[in-house]
């Protein structure tokens, strides 16, 4: 059984594997962004998990920071 690169997909494990082009094009889908946008949220994320990724994502949308950097301070 061959894999298609051209069909995109997405891995088993949670996790956005970029050196698989499939994946690339499946996850710049899914969260709307351009392939070197979804690398700079990989690496700013600290992590190829989807959760970290998403949220770093939705942390840029809607102009938060990430919730491990939050601190509470008074």
């Amino acid at each position: 059984m061959s894999v298609s690169i051209k069909k995109p997909g997405k891995s088993h494990d949670n996790r956005i594997h970029l050196e698989q082009p499939r994946e690339a094009v499946y996850w710049s889908k899914k969260f709307e962004v351009s392939s070197l946008e979804l690398l700079k949220a990989v690496k700013a994320a600290g992590s190829n998990k989807v959760e970290k990724v998403a949220e770093h994502l939705a942390a840029i949308v809607y102009n938060k920071k990430p919730s491990k950097s939050r601190s509470k301070s008074k």
